[in-house]
């Protein structure tokens, strides 16, 4: 595992090489996971309300583009998994994924 810190949007967060196609993002409360497949991206999790400029700041350290987020699977209806899926979802056309009781 490599760590680097990416110094996004306004609070630092760490972002971990987990796997060369996998990547956490690591909050100061919580985390995200980025799967890479071929130019498609999954982002696990999305960060709390107003992670959306962290994330894609973190996307774009990896040397990809944002708007390969494809979709958004989130784990479960805590608001530091949920919180910026809307937002990125809006940007970039990606399909939020979650369980029906988790869903709004």
């Amino acid at each position: 595992m490599r760590l680097h810190r990416a110094h996004a949007y306004v609070r630092p967060m760490d972002l971990v090489e987990v796997l060369p196609s996998l990547h956490m993002f690591r909050f100061r409360i919580g985390q995200a996971y980025l799967w890479q497949d071929g130019t498609d991206l999954t982002l696990i999790d999305a960060g709390d309300i107003g992670a959306a400029p962290a994330v894609e700041n973190a996307v774009r350290g990896l040397g990809l583009d944002p708007a390969g987020i494809n979709r958004i699977v989130i784990t479960h209806g805590h608001r530091d998994h949920y919180g910026a899926a809307q937002e990125l979802a809006d940007r970039y056309g990606a399909d939020i994924l979650a369980h029906r009781l988790d869903a709004p």
